[in-house]
Parts: structure tokens; C-alpha cells; sequence
């Protein structure tokens, strides 16, 4: 470990210097935000962190759900009633500076569109079938529409039971 240049001390060429607080970019940083994260929503603002995937917390309150799933230093936020939202960000905001961007159209590379009228919720992975394409190398063959049966439905009868049908499933590339 070297001094940083613009902190060379002549008479202390051998001495490092001490990080009183993570720098973004370091190895280390990831976990440091993460820690202070839970700190924040955990200890502070009384969300509960998902025992499946520890990147979701969630808070009930009052037959109100709150749920954020975090992805590194971007948050979606998840809520059932619309004046939970600046309380939300104003909460967050007490502790560390956030940046606002609104309406979320993109998440990890699937596209969001929302319509009000209907109350649906569409995801879009058209960058993911893409990138599988040209990574089959099926990239320039021809379209085909295929209609799939609307009335189809996957139930837990159909989960693989023996050890064999996981084995030849896990072998077969999607």
C-alpha cells in the first residue's frame, strides 16, 4: 500500500494513511453501504430485511405494505398507498442524500410500463432475449408468432421430485 500522490510526505515516505470511511470503487465499499443500509431501514425506520433475498425489506403497517428491493445504490420502491411514498424518501433523505428519478421504466435490464386504466403491470426483457440470441447465435433467423394456451396452469404437481429429473434438467441450457 502506497500513499496517495497528493499526500506524499517526505519525512513519512513508509507510513500509510488510515480510512476513517469507505471511498466508492473500493473492494470493501459494497459491504460498508450495505451495513449502513440495514442500519438505516432495520434500525431506524423499522423495515424488515427478507429472509430469502436479503436485498428486499419490507414494512407493514396499519394493513400498509412497504417494500424496497435495493440493487447495489438503486432502490424501487413498492407501495400500496401513494402518500407512503414522500414519507418514504423523506425518511431515507434524514439519513443520506438520495437522488429522486421518479417513475421507474427500467429495472436490471427489463423494461417497466405500467397502465393506470387497467391497473396492470407489464415487464419487457427484450434486451435479455437479444443478448440469448446472439449468444445461440440465432440472432438473424426468422420471426414466427407461436400463441401460447392462456389456459395452462403450472401447479406444484409439477415440480421435479427425484434426484435424476433434477440432474437432466440442470444440464439442459434455456
Amino acid at each position: 500500500m502506497k500513499q496517495p500522490s497528493s499526500f506524499v510526505n517526505s519525512a513519512y515516505l513508509y507510513w500509510v494513511c488510515y480510512l476513517k470511511r469507505t471511498l466508492y470503487g473500493l473492494k470493501q465499499s459494497g459491504r460498508y453501504w450495505y451495513q449502513r443500509l440495514c442500519e438505516i431501514l432495520v434500525n431506524n425506520l423499522s423495515f424488515i430485511c427478507c429472509n430469502i433475498d436479503k436485498s428486499v425489506f419490507f414494512r407493514i403497517s396499519d394493513y400498509k405494505l412497504i417494500i424496497i428491493i435495493v440493487y447495489v445504490n438503486d432502490y424501487m420502491i413498492v407501495i400500496t398507498s401513494i402518500k407512503l411514498v414522500d414519507w418514504v424518501k423523506n425518511s431515507i433523505k434524514g439519513f443520506v442524500e438520495i437522488t429522486n428519478l421518479e417513475k421507474i421504466y427500467w429495472l436490471l435490464d427489463i423494461k417497466l410500463r405500467r397502465d393506470w386504466k387497467t391497473s396492470k403491470l407489464m415487464l419487457f426483457q427484450w434486451s435479455y432475449i437479444n443478448a440469448s440470441l446472439h449468444y445461440f447465435g440465432l440472432a438473424n433467423t426468422k420471426l414466427v408468432s407461436i400463441l401460447i394456451n392462456s389456459f395452462i396452469y403450472l401447479t406444484s404437481s409439477q415440480l421435479l421430485k427425484s434426484t435424476v429429473e433434477i440432474v437432466y434438467i440442470a444440464n439442459i441450457v434455456y
